[in-house]
């Protein structure tokens, strides 16, 4: 409300700088939190005043708010604009404005699924805000940076950077920087399977979305509490806070949020035997998988369910081939973190159709990647799938060893979750009460 007021007495005055500062400015605002009315019509208006008034700034901050503009539906577009703000604020020697834009490409990428590209561009943001002791954008470029390193399987870095960030947010009192810091922690304890602190985060994260009513936070924080429910084996839980997220999300009108939302609500469906109900979320992803450079962050999540899906009504072949195509992906975008869950997935078709040793190969690559991650709540099925191999191939003593190794993970699960009912919960999935009865594998 601020700058539309200023925009309005600088069009009273006939004054063009002012106007034009405002307008950028109010347009940064809203492209922030995806939401342009008449974005083309205003973001043109910006770019003529700012090549009006020749101001090198201008220029590079209205086309940087091109890029704002798209940066949630058309990721790959918006790269393009930020690309060429960034060559401009350099030129006009504007640092800060130039880790604004690597700040968005690091995103943009990692939404377009340019992993490395991401990793190399949230860097080099990162150090400028850091340089300036710009506090608000250092926690902002620390929550992108753990992002894009959980991603790439580095839990340690992105578990520090989110840490650093949230902590530097609670000082400065920003809940933007708290939430945004909070979502990398709650997928780090959910993966660790120590659900009572994913909560805990997830009640922090929660408090901040509550101040700034920006429905992606809400959106987000609720899919990350669903995966944690999936985990835990509260399927119908599970089920209706990822549907509550997914219609948050989709306030932002872009497609990548939507893949978010439906790969995390699907494999509730999923385990719940609700093949008809999944297939109307994955359907359309499935088929316009060639088209989606836009939206490979969001296959991120619904990959797997995809997977999972043809793997629950034995699709073998169907399964592989998703599975392929998106660990050739993620092993050439160095995105680990999201390939160690396909990796165990492809070894389950591998392991119905009798190939063993491919089974065991991407088992291994699953365990490599899970345990540097600190995936415990990947590594108890890995396990568990190893020994079916050892088994089939008649090596009972090893198959025995590895059923105990999924055994132990599993015990140490349910020791840390307080709450009984969830505890409970997670002990009644079949295959975990078959690795404590001592079931033999296979």
């Amino acid at each position: 409300e601020n700058y539309r007021a200023m925009m309005d007495a600088a069009q009273k005055n006939c004054d063009d700088a002012m106007q034009a500062d405002a307008l950028n400015h109010l347009l940064t605002v809203q492209g922030t939190i995806g939401d342009v009315p008449d974005a083309d019509a205003q973001l043109e208006r910006a770019r003529q005043l700012a090549r009006k008034l020749n101001d090198p700034e201008l220029i590079a901050r209205a086309t940087w708010n091109v890029g704002l503009a798209v940066r949630f539906s058309a990721p790959a577009r918006a790269i393009e604009y930020h690309l060429q703000a960034l060559q401009l604020a350099r030129a006009a020697n504007l640092p800060e404005l130039a880790g604004f834009c690597l700040l968005d490409l690091a995103n943009e990428m990692q939404m377009a699924g340019n992993w490395r590209g991401a990793y190399q561009h949230g860097g080099e943001g990162l150090e400028i805000f850091r340089a300036r002791d710009n506090l608000p954008m250092l926690a902002n470029a620390l929550g992108a940076r753990a992002i894009i390193l959980y991603g790439r399987g580095e839990t340690r870095g992105a578990r520090a950077a989110a840490e650093e960030g949230a902590h530097i947010s609670a000082q400065i009192e920003n809940p933007w920087g708290e939430g945004y810091n909070e979502w990398t922690l709650i997928g780090i304890e959910i993966d660790a399977a120590d659900f009572t602190r994913a909560f805990e985060r997830v009640e922090r994260a929660v408090r901040s979305n509550q101040v700034l009513g920006v429905p992606l936070f809400h959106g987000l924080t609720d899919l990350w509490m669903a995966r944690a429910y999936l985990e835990l084996n509260q399927l119908e839980r599970a089920a209706e806070i990822a549907e509550r997220g997914g219609r948050a999300l989709k306030q932002m009108h872009a497609p990548i949020w939507d893949t978010l939302a439906v790969g995390t609500w699907s494999r509730a469906l999923i385990r719940q035997k609700k093949f008809n109900a999944a297939h109307k979320l994955l359907d359309p992803l499935t088929e316009n998988f060639a088209r989606a450079e836009n939206n490979l962050w969001g296959y991120s999540v619904s990959a797997p369910a995809i997977t999972e899906l043809a793997l629950a009504e034995k699709r073998f072949d169907d399964a592989q081939k998703f599975a392929d195509a998106f660990l050739a992906i993620f092993e050439r975008e160095e995105a680990l973190g999201y390939a160690a869950e396909l990796y165990y997935l492809r070894a389950q078709s591998f392991l119905a159709r009798g190939e063993l040793e491919n089974a065991e190969r991407d088992l291994q690559r699953a365990q490599e990647i899970s345990t540097r991650a600190e995936k415990n709540i990947l590594l108890w099925r890995v396990d568990a799938a190893r020994a079916d191999i050892f088994a089939a191939r008649g090596d009972d003593a090893r198959a025995v060893l590895a059923r105990q190794s999924a055994a132990e993970i599993v015990r140490g699960i349910a020791a840390k979750i307080v709450d009984d009912k969830l505890r409970d919960s997670f002990l009644a999935q079949e295959e975990v009460r078959g690795l404590l009865r001592g079931d033999k594998p296979g």
